[in-house]
């Protein structure tokens, strides 16, 4: 596979990339430039993966965590025309070897049903034990 660069912040150019990613995928098509600022400024980290060809961020991923006991990653996307090599593990790889979550208890992620078996390569699990996951939306309306 191909080399990537990783990066744990991103300039103007890339953010525009990221932007892009976020309206082009029906979970984060409503995502503006202020979100995006919000996004990045509220994350514990990013990880990002450059085509060291031309600098283009490639592939994204973000967490929150507390640092102790829980992290969640976010918004894991690989620009279309990379898909399907790999560049999503090592996304993955890089995200839970980050010095602030490779030793968590408990680190979550959402997916789509069809991404189950991709994540169970990495350990993840539907099984929440005696917890089960709880949302509560908002409607800012």
């Amino acid at each position: 596979m191909k080399h990537f660069d990783v990066v744990h912040s991103l300039d103007a150019a890339q953010k525009i990339d990221l932007l892009y990613f976020f309206q082009n995928e029906w979970w984060s098509d409503t995502r503006t430039e202020e979100d995006l600022e919000t996004i990045l400024n509220g994350s514990s980290f990013i990880v990002g993966m450059l085509d060291p060809d031309d600098g283009r961020l490639v592939a994204f991923s973000r967490v929150l965590t507390d640092t102790f006991m829980f992290a969640y990653i976010y918004d894991v996307i690989v620009l279309r025309g990379y898909r399907r090599k790999g560049l999503g593990k090592l996304l993955i790889e890089t995200t839970l070897a980050h010095p602030m979550i490779k030793n968590i208890k408990s680190v979550e992620l959402i997916c789509i049903k069809e991404l189950i078996p991709f994540y169970q390569n990495f350990g993840f699990t539907t099984d929440y034990g005696f917890s089960v996951s709880m949302r509560r939306w908002v409607d800012p309306d």
